[in-house]
């Protein structure tokens, strides 16, 4: 809607500038039909649009800004679970749990912690205890190797 608004606005000052400029003449008839041409053609461009894509109202517009609103959501998501992954990783080696790899499946909801030692129950609660505070959401899965 502000592109639309800009579009129209510029188109129209534009006009107003070569209306000034332009001297008296046949040329100066013909370069206002022709503006008043784009200008009409930037005006009706959302209706356009809107019957094209047989959107709704709120889309006709602005389709495109919410999928990039969309990718950057879920790329922003995607940076904050790497973060909290390796925070919990550093959390988890500074309590000496020698975690070898961690991952997260949020379609299943489930976080993977594989550990490179025997099973040891102290350690077992103090993972369960840290990734349950970072990522509450999740299921926990301890590998002991």
């Amino acid at each position: 809607m502000a592109y639309w608004v800009i579009s129209v606005s510029g188109i129209a000052i534009l006009s107003v500038l070569c209306d000034v400029i332009l001297p008296e003449g046949e040329m100066r008839k013909y370069i206002k039909t022709v503006f008043g041409i784009v200008v009409t053609l930037v005006i009706i461009q959302p209706i356009v649009m809107f019957v094209s894509r047989g959107a709704s109202a709120p889309q006709a517009g602005g389709g495109t800004d919410i999928e990039i609103q969309q990718q950057y959501l879920q790329s922003s998501d995607k940076r904050k679970e790497t973060y909290e992954i390796s925070n919990l990783a550093q959390i988890m080696q500074a309590n000496g749990i020698d975690v070898t790899d961690i991952s997260a499946d949020k379609s299943s909801g489930t976080l993977f912690v594989t550990v490179h030692e025997n099973y040891n129950l102290v350690h077992d609660k103090l993972i369960r205890q840290i990734a349950s505070k970072i990522l509450p959401d999740y299921n926990i899965n301890i590998v002991w190797k």
